[in-house]
């Protein structure tokens, strides 16, 4: 008995989902006929949208703008500092290195010690030092007396000037070594005291934030070997990319726009400061720019811009790009005809377009400035 219910019971559920599914498909066909006689009672070109569909898909309605669009020149580039605010640091010795407590990011004042190295073969260096300056001290005396000797007549003149060479000899030794040992940032006036060092201390050239740090304590490094790179950011400029086509339209202090891609869409402004007066290889040439006062950003050398150079100021009709639909490489606006309670009638208009800046698109075609245009969802009821 259960058996039989159960069978007989499927059969009427499904035979229940069979007329529901009928049901269903008539009202949808039904619907579909309403949709395309409303669509065919309107004149070609115009779209109609209700006022409940106006409200939930969160339309709004603009007028057209008059906005300040500037012709440019659009290319790419880095951040970067000229080279006189980019320093390397060379060991001034060869040696081992004995300090360097400095990373990659630190920021250094001119002057500062940023690493020092210990070379043992400065100590004979600085003990030939101190001999020569005792051994000038006696030649100039012997020079002395031989002078005297040999304007009294006393002393042949080839003794004076056997004197007087030897003299000349040791102070260009002594004057030369002296030289060396102030490269090295080894006092000689400490060496001819005897006081002596094997210590050599490497100075900051510049000030400015270290971006290279090629030492670790205990490295030997030879001489003229580099350890860091410190570069001042307080002048940072941009450094452009241009093709040669394109140069002749560019002259110094013009705008330069410009971005970086990987932080947000925020543009900063620059001038052209410097055109470069080569082409390289890939027809390009060089043109940098100085950046503004931007307080509020931070900028760093080698990041990558995105830049334009505005070659021509302009003022042009504009348009919200979201009320700007393409199809087919066809641009379309969706123009305000009659509005009432229920519905929205719009009028769907073929635009020619300019260039698109900060969310606005240039509209070349005359269109009227006091009418209102639908700003958001043009393309979905034009398609």
């Amino acid at each position: 008995m259960t058996t039989f219910n159960i069978k007989y019971t499927r059969q009427f559920i499904g035979l229940l989902g069979f007329i529901m599914l009928v049901f269903f498909q008539a009202c949808s066909n039904e619907s579909a006929q309403v949709v395309e006689e409303q669509k065919s009672e309107l004149p070609d070109g115009q779209v109609e949208v209700t006022s409940e569909q106006f409200k939930l898909s969160e339309m709004h309605l603009v007028h057209p703008e008059k906005r300040d669009f500037p012709a440019s020149i659009s290319t790419t580039g880095v951040i970067d500092v000229p080279p006189s605010d980019k320093s390397v640091v060379f060991a001034s010795t060869g040696g081992y290195i004995k300090t360097s407590n400095l990373m990659e990011g630190d920021f250094v004042r001119k002057g500062q010690v940023v690493a020092s190295i210990d070379n043992p073969e400065l100590v004979a260096m600085q003990q030939e030092y101190l001999e020569l300056t005792q051994d000038l001290n006696y030649l100039g005396s012997e020079l002395e007396r031989q002078k005297l000797m040999y304007e009294e007549k006393i002393a042949a003149k080839k003794n004076y000037l056997k004197a007087q060479s030897e003299y000349n000899t040791t102070k260009a030794r002594h004057a030369g070594l002296k030289k060396q040992l102030s490269l090295f940032n080894v006092s000689p006036t400490q060496a001819s005291r005897g006081n002596f060092s094997s210590t050599v201390n490497i100075y900051a050239p510049t000030s400015g934030y270290i971006t290279k740090v090629h030492i670790t304590k205990g490295s030997y490094v030879a001489p003229s070997t580099e350890i860091m790179e410190i570069v001042n950011s307080d002048n940072l400029q941009l450094e452009l990319t241009v093709y040669e086509k394109d140069v002749l339209q560019i002259k110094k202090d013009q705008r330069i726009l410009f971005k970086i891609p990987e932080m947000d869409a925020t543009y900063f402004e620059a001038k052209v400061h410097l055109i470069g007066q080569a082409i390289d290889e890939n027809r390009t040439v060089r043109v940098y720019g100085k950046i503004d006062d931007n307080r509020d950003a931070t900028f760093l050398p080698g990041m990558f811009i995105e830049a334009d150079i505005v070659t021509e100021e302009k003022s042009v009709i504009s348009l919200p790009e979201t009320a700007v639909a393409e199809m087919e490489n066809t641009y379309f606006v969706l123009k305000l005809n009659d509005k009432d309670a229920e519905a929205y009638t719009f009028e769907q208009l073929e635009v020619e377009v300019g260039d698109t800046k900060n969310g606005f698109t240039e509209i070349k075609t005359k269109i009227d400035t006091t009418a209102q245009f639908l700003d958001k969802g043009a393309y979905e009821l034009i398609q």
